[in-house]
């Protein structure tokens, strides 16, 4: 809480019909591919950083 403090912004709910450009965390599960070899769901499973800089 205290990270975001340092910015202005506002979070507000539209629905559906009235939310024209929904963004990720407002899709939902219907939309996932239940084909577990498509490449949307494997490239989501990718890290960021690659683990073997952890080490």
């Amino acid at each position: 809480a205290e990270f975001f403090s340092r910015f202005n912004f506002r979070i507000t709910y539209k629905k559906g019909p009235e939310n024209i450009r929904p963004d990720t965390l407002s899709r939902k599960l219907k939309n996932k591919p239940r084909d577990k070899d498509n490449k949307r769901l494997l490239t989501k499973k990718k890290p960021l950083i690659d683990p073997e800089y952890f080490n």
